[in-house]
């Protein structure tokens, strides 16, 4: 059971530990010892070279330059490529029934799939454009937050009598255009005869001269 036990160690207790496995570990006996047991001090290359255990075989065939394709799921379109020669040659190698529409069919999946990758790496690219615009935008945005606080913040204060002030003005145009009228109206109401120089009446209707023709 010791080998699933876990053992949770903090900082503070292993740096002291460590520090004794250290000095233990690491003495002027065993210092010289891996010296001596590599040949160094004293230089002894014999000590090692015959603890060797050699045995003679025959040497293995270098390796081919052309790394053997496996299968597997391609992931681009070379490997794609090597997926595709690699099917090519196993269908041929049946010789049951022909392969050529098999071969075929492989060609044009192979085709198609290419297409796929090449779209996705061009979708992946617009993606990235996309992102930078779309940084560029949000440090635009921020630059102007920067320099509107710059020019000074307003108070929930300061921001309600800005739009209180606001609503007087206004109001204060209406009322101003309201007297406006009213001074109009009444500069109508009071204008005079021509003929009389009485009001409430104009000279086109005036009933002096008919009084006058009467005396």
């Amino acid at each position: 059971h010791s080998a699933y036990t876990h053992y949770n160690i903090t900082k503070l207790e292993f740096l002291p530990a460590f520090k004794a496995a250290f000095y233990n570990l690491i003495t002027k006996d065993n210092i010289c010892a891996s010296f001596r047991g590599t040949g160094l001090v004293p230089f002894n290359p014999e000590a090692v070279l015959s603890k060797l255990d050699v045995k003679l075989r025959t040497p293995s065939p270098p390796a081919t330059d052309i790394t053997q394709w496996e299968s597997k799921t391609p992931s681009n379109a070379a490997e794609l490529g090597a997926q595709s020669i690699l099917i090519r040659n196993r269908i041929q190698r049946h010789q049951d029934s022909s392969p050529t529409s098999i071969l075929m069919s492989l060609d044009q999946l192979a085709r198609g799939a290419e297409v796929m990758i090449h779209s996705g790496v061009l979708l992946c690219d617009q993606v990235a454009r996309l992102q930078q615009a779309n940084e560029a935008v949000t440090k635009r945005r921020a630059r102007k937050r920067k320099q509107i606080q710059k020019q000074g913040t307003l108070t929930k204060a300061e921001g309600s009598e800005i739009i209180a002030q606001k609503d007087i003005d206004v109001q204060l145009e209406g009322e101003i255009r309201q007297g406006r009228a009213c001074v109009g109206r009444s500069t109508q109401q009071q204008r005079r005869c021509g003929r009389c120089s009485e009001v409430g009446h104009n000279a086109r209707i005036c009933h002096k001269d008919v009084e006058t023709i009467k005396d």
